[in-house]
């Protein structure tokens, strides 16, 4: 049986200042500090979940104080 995806999380890269704040508040740890810069100069998070553990339960987007992070939940 395979597993998929129950939620995925979209990092908004031109408002993430990359404060880490979603790295810590995830559970399952799947945000990681990025490597590419925006056009603030900043390295948004990235979301990484190749083995769908994702839950939705938003965490990461609640801790974002810059509204960030958006959440999209699947059936």
């Amino acid at each position: 049986m395979s597993k998929t995806n129950k939620a995925k999380v979209v990092i908004l890269e031109e408002y993430c200042k990359g404060c880490g704040c979603c790295n810590v508040a995830c559970p399952k740890g799947l945000l990681t500090p990025g490597t590419r810069i925006n056009i603030y100069g900043y390295n948004p998070a990235v979301f990484i979940d190749n083995d769908g553990e994702c839950q939705g339960c938003a965490l990461c987007a609640r801790f974002c104080s810059d509204a960030a992070i958006e959440i999209y939940q699947y059936d």
